[in-house]
């Protein structure tokens, strides 16, 4: 949706049985379930909104997007958490920033600008590295770093460092992982693939056997914890992503902070060396991390690929409106 209703949303942490309003006199108080990552709205209590303006645009974005709504006869539940309860998240409004700009790979910056503001028509405000110290980052509770080579000042890097400890929620997709691990923001150990062998080779043969190396894109299968926030809405657990470029991880130390990794036998398709596919089997896809009240997520690869990869597309989105529900208990704190 274009606009946003300013109301108070929350998210359920784990599923709800919960009665549901229903037209058939037949099974007034049918029951319903509510996964894990369900959005709560309530019609009550809404500063400068009647109940009647919040009901009018959940029904507005329900049929703009077809995402199913329902009404509840009661905030009770036969099983999981009340509707409301503490143990629901109340939802912020994203106001996000993309990083673009000298050394950003324009190609992937684009690609997360088209899924914010072209699909999800997300208002994306698009911040030049080279001004990194003249931006007021208090005005954004999102950061978007894509792929790329950062150089920032050590003011400039202290001026990210203290938005995350803030509460700020930092998405760093590819090679932006190696300056948020060199600088302070994220816990990751790279994971390097192995050598050529010592071995005698032609000289001739030099630049085929670099070329050779080069993960220039193929598929791999990933298990998902669906139970994650940056998982919410998925429905299978092993799921396909386009992994470009040798850069892996390691999987976090924290048991609850890989809610994506790949699996003992990812490969699916395309050309891939036997030392990159040595390398990827078991690392981690993403990598949550946390620095201060703030999160880092580290994605190994690009969610969105050229506008068309649309199975990952919704783990930015998650991350985008979601990633500030993670608890400290699941992330891997910056040492």
């Amino acid at each position: 949706m274009g606009r946003f209703l300013c109301a108070t949303l929350s998210v359920l942490p784990h599923g709800s049985r919960i009665a549901t309003q229903s037209n058939d006199r037949a099974f007034p108080n049918s029951r319903t379930h509510y996964p894990a990552g369900t959005v709560f709205v309530s019609v009550q209590n809404q500063d400068g909104f009647t109940a009647e303006a919040v009901h009018n645009a959940v029904a507005q974005g329900a049929k703009l997007s077809n995402v199913p709504v329902y009404g509840v006869s009661t905030g009770l539940s036969t099983e999981g958490s009340d509707m409301g309860s503490r143990k629901y998240h109340t939802l912020s409004k994203p106001s996000v920033a993309l990083l673009v700009g000298n050394g950003v790979t324009s190609y992937e910056a684009g690609t997360n600008w088209h899924l914010l503001d072209v699909r999800y028509q997300i208002p994306v405000t698009k911040l030049d590295v080279t001004d990194m110290g003249r931006h007021d980052l208090a005005r954004y509770n999102v950061i978007i770093m894509p792929n790329g080579r950062y150089s920032f000042s050590a003011s400039e890097t202290d001026k990210l460092r203290q938005w995350v400890s803030k509460g700020g929620v930092l998405i760093a997709q590819k090679s932006a992982n190696r300056w948020c691990a060199a600088n302070g923001l994220a816990q990751l150990t790279e994971r390097k693939p192995a050598a050529d062998s010592h071995h005698n080779r032609p000289y001739g043969s030099l630049e085929a056997d670099s070329g050779g190396r080069v993960l220039g894109g193929a598929i791999f299968e990933a298990s998902a914890d669906l139970t994650h926030p940056l998982l919410y809405g998925c429905s299978r657990t092993d799921m396909a992503v386009f992994m470009k470029d040798n850069l892996f991880y390691e999987p976090a130390q924290n048991a609850y902070a890989t809610p994506l990794r790949f699996t003992a036998s990812p490969y699916l398709s395309g050309y891939v060396h036997s030392s990159s596919l040595a390398a990827i089997k078991e690392s981690a896809a993403i990598v949550v991390s946390g620095k201060g009240s703030g999160t880092v997520v580290s994605m190994a690869f690009e969610p969105a690929f050229r506008a068309f990869w649309f199975g990952t597309s919704k783990l930015l989105g998650n991350a985008v409106f979601f990633g500030h529900t993670i608890e400290s208990g699941g992330k891997e704190m910056v040492k």
